[in-house]
């Protein structure tokens, strides 16, 4: 856990670990709760809608990782903002994270 599962914690730094090195696990509890908002939209010519080009969200993060599903480690929760901007070219947002 960890990384783009858990913002705010490196790639497999969330769960248990042994020996400085992170062991994984087989049961896993994640969740995520996000607000999203329009900071910048714009229509273009010959469209009904705006699409936003920027694009705001704050969020909440909760993840347990353990060996099992009777032993779940210690929770992990991380919160924070972002920003999604909106690239045409590439025909996906571009998402930037703080936690």
């Amino acid at each position: 856990m960890g990384g783009n599962t858990l913002r705010g914690f490196d790639q497999r730094r969330a769960g248990p670990f042994q020996f400085g090195k992170p062991t994984g696990g087989e049961a896993r509890i994640l969740s995520s709760l996000e607000y999203g908002f329009p900071l910048f939209s714009t229509r273009q010519q010959g469209q009904l809608r705006e699409p936003e080009v920027l694009r705001g969200h704050l969020f909440v993060d909760y993840g347990m990782l353990g060996l099992g599903i009777d032993d779940l480690g210690s929770p992990r929760l991380s919160y924070g903002i972002g920003v999604r901007v909106l690239v045409p070219v590439l025909e996906a947002p571009l998402e930037f994270d703080v936690a």
